[in-house]
């Protein structure tokens, strides 16, 4: 993990949601949409309400670690865990603490020289340490990140309606400063009446691993004006108007999509009925004009037997879940054998079948999937290329040793018409995808032992090994 490189020229700027959540939004361990709320400037103060250590950490870990990669300085305010725990957690997830701590771009605090300072908590005194502080810091970082565990609140020293009215405070101080936080509330030692609060009191929520934008947060004016009630009303009312209004937006582009994808269906039947016909008419036509030994007449079977598959695989990856698979068991090493002695090859590549699986599946589907993926290899490879076939414990692999596909373009190479090749038209990889989809496997590019492309499939069904 890069630590953060202090610069001489900063530019305050004010942290938004983006710079909080980024981190969090980015991890395949959180779920939900993090937009800003729209006419309220406060969109950097988050609330992560926890009942476990290890549903606390998933969050905080990687809002600190963000911070330091970002050139953040990150401030910790420890209480219900002790510091040696709370750096315990960080060096198992990677982060370089001691580093980071030498550096002082992350410091360590208790409740006794942040909140209580002073011997008793002052929200007005507090705010001018964080102004201070937040200050202090744009000398040499882009911002201020803290992470706060607020179970101090609960000490007979704090009165837990001053501290909502502060953390409405800190709303409007970190809405115009470059400064975002997380504060951190166990669900278990905190009572309803208090969550509630909290839940009022934060623009965002991360709750569950679920990052939520809270429909339920009460700008610090309409929380303590004279018309609170009114307001609350209002808000009350346009939430469940929100809700009922994009629940039926959902279903009505959800009837949509299986519209077209039941147009799209239609028309791949239509179109793989219209193109059989006249391959039939040519295969009749092309067995009549066959010559003994004539290369151009097998090169002609060749392709429209070509044409053929083409047809049944596009009506397949066209239906998906409703498509009519003719399930057999299939031995591996022969498909790729078969698929490997129809493809024009130059002489000096080679393919390493070590397949000893019997797969569930349709034996021209799964030799249209080991052409594209050996004829891939070939176009984007050198003339020597070496291709390998292997069992993997619940599927089968695909490698070479070429020159890769980047992370980046692993994505884009799976969608229609992408290629780098121009004569290409990019369906190669597509149609690798959709069968595997179609098929319900578990479908992963990565990298091969030698740096070359490696696609992976499991939740194969096995009918028997050799």
């Amino acid at each position: 993990m890069s630590q953060n490189s202090p610069s001489d020229s900063i530019q305050p700027e004010t942290l938004g949601v983006e710079s909080g959540l980024e981190a969090l939004r980015s991890s395949p361990s959180f779920r939900g949409p993090v937009e800003p709320h729209e006419g309220h400037d406060s969109n950097d103060h988050i609330a992560l309400i926890h009942q476990t250590p290890e549903e606390k950490f998933a969050a905080a870990i990687p809002f600190v670690e963000q911070g330091l990669e970002r050139g953040e300085r990150c401030m910790y305010i420890a209480d219900e865990h002790t510091k040696d725990e709370i750096v315990s957690v960080m060096r198992t997830e990677g982060v370089d603490v001691e580093a980071a701590c030498d550096s002082g771009a992350l410091t360590f605090h208790t409740k006794q020289d942040t909140y209580y300072r002073n011997g008793e908590f002052d929200p007005d005194e507090m705010i001018a340490f964080f102004e201070e502080t937040i200050e202090d810091t744009l000398d040499e970082y882009t911002g201020l990140r803290i992470g706060s565990e607020a179970t101090w609140i609960l000490g007979e020293e704090a009165d837990i309606e001053t501290f909502m009215a502060y953390e409405q405070q800190v709303n409007e101080l970190f809405g115009r400063t470059a400064c975002t936080a997380l504060c951190e509330y166990n669900r278990d030692r905190f009572p309803a009446t208090v969550i509630r609060e909290v839940i009022r009191t934060h623009p965002h929520l991360i709750y569950d691993n679920v990052v939520c934008q809270n429909n339920y947060y009460t700008p610090p004016e309409e929380f303590f004006g004279p018309d609170q009630p009114e307001h609350e009303v209002e808000r009350m009312l346009n939430s469940l108007y929100d809700r009922t209004t994009a629940t039926v937006d959902l279903r009505e582009r959800e009837q949509e999509l299986q519209q077209k994808n039941e147009r799209l269906e239609s028309f791949a039947s239509m179109l793989a009925h219209e193109l059989r016909n006249p391959l039939q008419i040519a295969k009749i036509y092309q067995q009549r004009a066959t010559i003994d030994d004539d290369p151009a007449a097998a090169e002609l079977s060749t392709a429209l037997d070509r044409m053929e598959e083409m047809i049944d695989v596009l009506l397949v990856t066209a239906r998906r879940s409703d498509s009519v698979i003719d399930w057999e068991p299939v031995a591996l090493a022969d498909v790729a054998a078969d698929a490997w002695g129809n493809i024009s090859l130059p002489d000096t590549a080679t393919i390493d079948i070590k397949a000893g699986h019997t797969i569930e599946s349709d034996v021209t589907h799964l030799r249209h999937l080991l052409k594209n993926l050996f004829v891939n290899a070939i176009e984007h490879g050198d003339e020597d290329i070496v291709i390998r076939v292997g069992d993997l414990p619940t599927g089968f692999y695909v490698e070479d040793d070429g020159p890769g596909i980047p992370e980046a373009e692993r994505e884009a190479v799976l969608e229609a018409g992408y290629s780098t090749d121009t004569d290409a038209i990019g369906l190669g990889l597509t149609f690798v995808a959709q069968i595997a989809d179609t098929y319900g496997w578990e479908f992963t590019l990565t990298d091969s032992a030698n740096g070359g492309a490696r696609f992976e499939f499991r939740d194969v069904e096995i009918t028997s090994d050799d």
